[in-house]
């Protein structure tokens, strides 16, 4: 097993001019999520969004943990853009060719319940690609237009949570 070591200037955080956007970018490394929930949890805290904290700390940290296992790209970026009654996470990696798969694993294996996951907590999520063979593509479907649109190369799976709606 590798251990890689940052140093600051490996993880870069960037909130967009008007607030509701931020980007933490990290290496593909054992530590990236952690450092996704950490940043996910605190861009809610301020907010006071507590209410969907946890189920986006867990979420995100599947999808960055599925980037760093089961690919070779060398950063992850993570954005999180905070609209009026819901928050959308995007992980994306430049991996387009590793899509995650929706797995049934045995009760006793540690491993294969990440996709379960979104399909069970999120209110809307989906995997988008952008590949030079083709253009992008988008599943199972979603309530935030199309879905974060990657560029070039690239990979987006990505989350929305909803609170505060009457039900």
């Amino acid at each position: 097993m590798t251990i890689a070591v940052l140093d600051a200037g490996d993880v870069t955080v960037e909130p967009s001019d008007a607030g509701r956007e931020h980007r933490l970018c990290v290496p593909s490394a054992a530590e990236a999520p952690r450092l996704a929930r950490n940043h996910v949890a605190e861009v809610l805290g301020r907010e006071g969004w507590e209410e969907v904290a946890e189920t986006a700390k867990l979420l995100v940290s599947e999808a960055v943990t599925n980037v760093y296992r089961h690919t070779a790209t060398s950063r992850i970026l993570v954005r999180t853009v905070l609209l009026e009654h819901r928050v959308v996470v995007a992980v994306v990696d430049a991996a387009p060719e590793a899509l995650p798969v929706w797995q049934h694993p045995d009760p006793e294996t540690e491993h294969g319940r990440g996709m379960a996951l979104f399909g069970l907590l999120a209110h809307a999520w989906g995997i988008s690609w952008h590949a030079a063979a083709h253009n992008s593509a988008h599943a199972p479907g979603t309530s935030f237009g199309e879905g974060p649109v990657p560029g070039p190369g690239e990979k987006c799976v990505w989350f929305e949570l909803q609170w505060g709606l009457a039900a």
